[in-house]
């Protein structure tokens, strides 16, 4: 059976039971994990290129790696100060 994305034909490879699917994925996840992390962001970085590739879409998660990083400003600022600097420097 074929499966067809953005004009381009694909096998189906979810012929299978949910269960098989779970186990692959499982059996995925384990072949990810023993790379070392640059190679997990290769595998990550070909996934991205996949989906792109064949307009599959995929869900953003917001990021909050930023979270806390200006903890040492929190004695200087309000959050309120902070939002009223913004909003002058956005209307010039």
């Amino acid at each position: 059976m074929l499966l067809l994305y953005n004009g381009r034909m694909l096998e189906n490879h979810t012929k299978h039971s949910p269960h098989h699917s779970l186990s692959f994925m499982s059996a995925l996840a384990q072949k990810i994990e023993q790379l070392p992390e640059p190679l997990q962001r290769e595998v990550e970085d070909f996934i991205d290129f996949i989906a792109v590739r064949y307009g599959i879409q995929q869900e953003q998660c917001l990021s909050l790696s930023w979270a806390g990083g200006l903890s040492e400003y929190r004695e200087q600022f309000t959050s309120l100060s902070l939002q009223k600097k913004s909003l002058d420097w956005w209307n010039g």
